[in-house]
């Protein structure tokens, strides 16, 4: 005998769903964002080259202060340990200069042309529409070589899995107050 009760589907089935169409919708917008910035090479190349002119400039200050003779601290930090600062430093910079500030700046403008009124009506939630529509992909080098700095500072340094997990989960809530 059937029921007359349909069934209905699970929680976990719509969330699964609702993140797939958000995954989609992130990788159209980086699509789109790709091939509008990336139409000019010179461009990308240039932004590689000022991501590695600041990373250069970072590590020189570095290498004055600690290649002084006799010198194996500053104020208790060796010089892995500043490293490691200077990679989450390049990190943060560059998940602020990617994801964070070009969406900011075009808030603004949508309020102001009135464009937003047509992102609220949108069937996407708002919030997700206006942080993740455009990406600055040219600043994505400063992200590797914050990385980068912070894999071969960690390499030299005693790392347990707890310090790893703590500075994580620190970092992660970093960013989400910066947003």
């Amino acid at each position: 005998m059937r029921s007359s009760i349909s069934r209905r589907p699970s929680t976990i089935s719509l969330l699964v769903c609702r993140v797939t169409r958000y995954l989609r919708l992130l990788r159209i917008f980086t699509g789109a964002t790709l091939s509008a910035q990336l139409e000019y090479r010179a461009n990308f190349v240039g932004a590689l080259l000022a991501s590695l002119g600041e990373v250069g400039v970072a590590l020189l200050g570095l290498g004055i202060v600690f290649g002084q003779p006799g010198i194996s601290s500053v104020g208790g930090w060796s010089f892995r340990e500043a490293l490691l600062v200077t990679g989450f430093f390049m990190l943060t910079e560059g998940v602020i200069s990617v994801f964070i500030q070009p969406n900011m700046s075009k808030i603004a403008d949508a309020v102001r042309t009135g464009s937003m009124d047509f992102t609220l009506l949108k069937p996407i939630d708002a919030q997700f529409g206006v942080s993740t529509r455009h990406l600055n992909v040219l600043r994505a080098p400063d992200l590797l070589i914050g990385l980068g700095l912070i894999a071969y500072a960690a390499s030299g340094l005693t790392v347990t899995a707890g310090g790893v997990l703590g500075a994580a989960l620190l970092y992660v809530s970093a960013v989400v107050i910066v947003y």
